[in-house]
């Protein structure tokens, strides 16, 4: 029997997260094309309204413009099917994992480390199945500076992740190879 779940007061049924991903699709998420190759890439990610609003250009001819732009490029080097380092520990990794678990790391909750420029930005999201990944928040990295600010970003991810989904639960893979299939290295 697929999963129920209650959203907006109506009863939802989801065979699967796909199916959920595409019954939001230009409402709630959106697909991120590659700015450069378009929506034939190896890997996919579908966005929220709020990271929309900074990775979808043009950006302002500013600090945050510059900020947001090395974000989305970030996102589409996932996306292309660039060589990517992810960190499975979210406590033991290197400081230039482009993609890392955090805690607790049951909870299946990944984050994008923009890295340059210095903050950065994290994006947090899950991943619906292998090669595709549903990023939900950002937050300037000046921002996350205590373990409380990150259970607080984390705790926002995982509650637009139910709000969207219901009762379906994030992707979850044995190694890190099932949730990215080729070209990475784990950190």
């Amino acid at each position: 029997m697929a999963p129920l779940g209650i959203a907006n007061g109506l009863l939802l049924t989801y065979k699967s997260t796909r199916d959920a991903i595409k019954s939001h699709d230009g409402r709630n998420l959106f697909c991120l094309p590659h700015l450069v190759l378009g929506e034939e890439t190896p890997r996919t990610i579908f966005i929220s309204k709020e990271l929309a609003d900074v990775v979808i250009p043009p950006w302002p001819k500013t600090w945050e413009g510059r900020r947001y732009a090395r974000l989305r490029a970030v996102l589409d080097e996932f996306t292309d099917g660039g060589f990517i380092t992810i960190a499975e520990n979210p406590r033991d990794k290197e400081a230039s994992a482009l993609l890392a678990r955090v805690e607790p790391a049951e909870d299946d909750v990944f984050d994008f480390r923009c890295l340059d420029p210095k903050p950065g930005i994290r994006a947090l999201g899950c991943f619906a199945e292998v090669d595709v990944f549903v990023a939900l928040t950002w937050e300037y990295r000046e921002n996350l500076e205590n373990d409380d600010d990150w259970s607080a970003e984390i705790a926002r991810c995982k509650s637009e992740w139910k709000r969207l989904f219901c009762d379906l639960p994030p992707f979850k893979g044995a190694k890190l190879n099932e949730y990215v299939s080729y070209n990475f290295r784990a950190v």
